[in-house]
């Protein structure tokens, strides 16, 4: 059976971490369907937005743009139910010929009102089919909703891959709506239809949908579709505004990779062993739905920071620079190069691309504009340590090619000749090269700069007076 999946928000509020799960969890699984030729496996985004009061086209454009970011792809146009309002009707039309379905005139506001007083007592309300039994036509010109004829015996049960056995039917399970009294179908209609029709196979989505099965499996039985396999992820708790959790793309604009985001959510209720850094090929290898576990999965900001230091320590250089440009600012003519491999120099130090974007800048700032003003510069610019930056200066303008171990052999012999320890210069010169003392490795940063400017910042300091 080739295998059809599904993601399918609805554009009420921005993408948060626990869509974001769902969105992963079906694209892991459906990519993991397709064969050598990549076909085999399909994944759909539909945009279940139907309910017009709520639904917000910028909240669409949120979720597609979010996917995008991340990496998660699917096959074919997106697709939105707003424009399948026909197909709908259609089906409905034909479950009110064959009467498995029937109007109901009973006002709302009286429902909802024996509703409440069910509830109050501590008793489970349950719609009394006053309208079942009614000739067809007895509401024809009436405004009215459509009810399913709930069947009173149980239905088959259903098998999920996650929570087990799932009850479909029941005497708890109301005659419910399915569309709005304008005669526009509401959410669970819908889904089943186009779930039929656009052959999606496995349904996996949030556990808080389990009800919603429930009256789905019905109305797969009472439409004459095959049911398809289900499994219901944990919900996730713990989600804060402090976070930035209701939005997914909050994480985007505070410096954190879509592989890290990616990698976090994974781990909200899955697990391989007690491995917690994942990349997306390996997700594809070893993610199964049989290892989702059943309990909720709870949100923690300290693993998902730490989980982003951990890619940013193992991401290629030229990766970082594209995904934290917009952090960089205006770059001098000539200094685009310098990007990468500062990003990898200063990659150890940051947990974010704002903190990295912020550490490269100062290799990226004209030499004579470097702010040499650090609270230690009158210790670290004293009068006997800067001829040793002036003749460090002079030495790497001679180093061609301006390579590393070449640096490193130039820089020895400077400091041999002057009777000084690498250590004891060490912080000068980070100072002299970046306008701190603390940092990366000397010889990194001067390979970064090169030659020139590594020159130019070394003797320019060698000139300052201590402060």
């Amino acid at each position: 059976m080739s295998v059809v999946v599904r993601f399918a928000p609805s554009p009420t509020g921005r993408l948060h971490l626990g869509g974001v799960r769902t969105a992963l969890f079906n694209w892991l699984f459906g990519r993991q369907a397709r064969d050598v030729d990549g076909t085999g496996g399909t994944v759909l985004l539909r945009i279940e937005d139907t309910d017009a009061a709520r639904s917000d086209e910028v909240f669409a454009e949120d979720i597609i743009d979010v996917l995008r970011w991340l990496g998660l792809d699917w096959d074919g146009p997106v697709i939105r139910q707003s424009e399948r309002q026909a197909i709908y009707r259609e089906h409905l039309a034909r479950l009110e010929r064959e009467g498995k379905v029937y109007r109901c005139t009973c006002p709302a506001a009286q429902l909802e009102k024996a509703r409440e007083k069910a509830r109050a007592a501590g008793r489970h309300w349950r719609y009394p089919r006053t309208c079942r039994d009614r000739a067809p036509d007895a509401a024809a010109d009436a405004p009215h909703v459509l009810r399913l004829r709930v069947p009173d015996a149980d239905a088959p049960a259903m098998m999920d891959r996650i929570v087990g056995r799932i009850n479909v039917g029941g005497p708890d399970l109301d005659d419910f709506v399915l569309t709005r009294s304008d005669g526009s179908p509401l959410y669970n209609f819908c889904c089943v239809v186009d779930d039929h029709l656009l052959g999606v196979t496995h349904v996996i989505r949030g556990a808080d949908h389990v009800d919603n099965t429930r009256k789905q499996a019905l109305l797969y039985d009472t439409l004459g579709f095959e049911r398809p396999e289900t499994a219901h992820l944990p919900l996730v708790s713990g989600l804060s505004k402090r976070l930035g959790s209701d939005s997914v793309a909050s994480f985007r604009d505070r410096g954190f990779l879509p592989e890290a985001v990616l990698n976090y959510v994974a781990r909200l209720g899955w697990s391989h062993g007690d491995q917690e850094v994942f990349d997306v090929p390996e997700l594809l290898r070893v993610f199964r739905l049989e290892d989702v576990g059943h309990s909720s999965a709870r949100v923690n900001e300290d693993k998902l920071l730490w989980l982003n230091e951990q890619h940013i320590h193992q991401a290629d250089g030229r990766r970082l620079a594209e995904l934290m440009r917009p952090w960089i600012g205006p770059v001098p003519d000539g200094l685009e190069g310098r990007i990468a491999p500062a990003a990898e120099v200063y990659r150890s130090r940051c947990k974010t691309l704002i903190q990295l974007a912020e550490e490269v800048r100062v290799c990226l700032v004209p030499d004579d504009a470097l702010d040499l003003g650090h609270p230690d510069a009158s210790r670290l610019l004293r009068a006997e340590l800067r001829p040793i930056l002036a003749r460090l200066a002079d030495a790497l303008e001679l180093v061609t090619p301006f390579e590393r171990h070449r640096v490193k052999q130039a820089m020895w012999e400077i400091l041999a000749a002057a009777g000084s320890g690498f250590r004891q210069i060490a912080p000068t010169c980070r100072l002299a090269l970046t306008g701190r003392p603390e940092g990366p490795r000397v010889l990194d940063l001067m390979v970064v700069l090169g030659a020139a400017s590594a020159a130019a910042r070394l003797r320019r300091a060698a000139e300052e007076r201590g402060r």
